[in-house]
């Protein structure tokens, strides 16, 4: 599992929104749990981002829907793109800000899952005082 993150559009003005793009890939024959039940084993896939105070979020974050897996769990496979609304806060000063974040996951193939994993991300954003 590899994942990568950007924003787009890398530049923003006061008040304006861009969005997080996190690419998830995957390796061909594996998967990782989209979500699991209390009473489930696996470790869902799940993306903890830390803002710095001149960011907020817009939205909540969108997942492609993911498929149906071994014994009817909810899997992606192959690869997954997380997305999620950011806007600049009004009183921002002009910047270039790195946002962090941390993916978990667990990734299984038909015959054995791994130790849980952590990727770190991030991704350079500029703040400016004029509008794109």
């Amino acid at each position: 599992v590899t994942a990568t993150m950007t924003i787009r559009p890398g530049k923003l003005a006061f008040g304006e929104v861009a969005e997080i793009l996190v690419f998830v890939r995957i390796a061909p024959a594996h998967y990782v749990h989209a979500a699991t039940k209390p009473d489930e084993p696996w470790i869902p896939l799940t993306l903890n981002v830390s803002l710095p105070d001149e960011f907020e979020f817009s939205g909540d974050w969108r997942l492609p829907a993911p498929e149906k897996g071994p014994d009817g769990a909810q899997v992606y496979r192959n690869s997954v793109l997380l997305r999620r609304g950011l806007r600049a806060r009004p009183k921002s000063r002009p910047a270039t800000i790195s946002v962090t974040g941390e993916l978990r996951y667990q990734a299984c193939n038909d015959e054995l899952c791994w130790p849980p994993r952590t990727i770190k991300v991030s991704a350079p954003v500029s703040i400016s005082d004029q509008a794109r």
